[in-house]
């Protein structure tokens, strides 16, 4: 009795060894993804008098690596160079577009649209017309531009 359950031991031991084996010529590992496989991620910045801080931030956003991506840069007539640093990028790597806009209404003044009072993001007509001005920059892409108005704030304690 004792050699029997030896026996019945090993080849409950051998079984899933061999279906191991097995599956590991059949099932072969996946191929990793291409970069030319994955879709191209669009990052658009609005940017008004950023000159300080552009530069950096377009720096950040073209280190990042296996992922194809173009980056906008919404420019809402600054006053201060923003868009000279943009076109030296862009001239620079061919990832970069300035996207030249107009001035924000009279209504949101600096103080508020840097601490998020007032209106927030480019109005209808602001994301119509970078909509129109993207497509005819790139008739060969059928991309779709958009952003968010008013983004949902984390509660604070009361």
């Amino acid at each position: 009795m004792n050699s029997e359950w030896m026996i019945m031991s090993a080849f409950a031991a051998a079984l899933p060894a061999a279906m191991i084996a097995r599956n590991l010529r059949v099932y072969r590992p996946l191929p990793k993804p291409s970069v030319l496989d994955l879709p191209k991620v669009s990052v658009l910045i609005p940017a008004r008098n950023e000159v300080e801080n552009i530069g950096a931030a377009l720096d950040s956003i073209l280190q990042s690596e296996g992922v194809p991506l173009e980056v906008l840069v919404w420019d809402d007539a600054s006053t201060d160079g923003t868009a000279e640093v943009v076109r030296r990028f862009s001239a620079k790597d061919g990832r970069v577009r300035l996207i030249p806009g107009t001035p924000p209404p009279p209504e949101i003044t600096p103080a508020a649209a840097h601490h998020g009072g007032g209106k927030r993001g480019p109005s209808v007509a602001q994301e119509r017309m970078l909509q129109q001005q993207y497509t005819a920059g790139t008739p060969d892409q059928s991309s779709t531009v958009s952003s968010v108005s008013n983004p949902p704030r984390p509660p604070t304690a009361a």
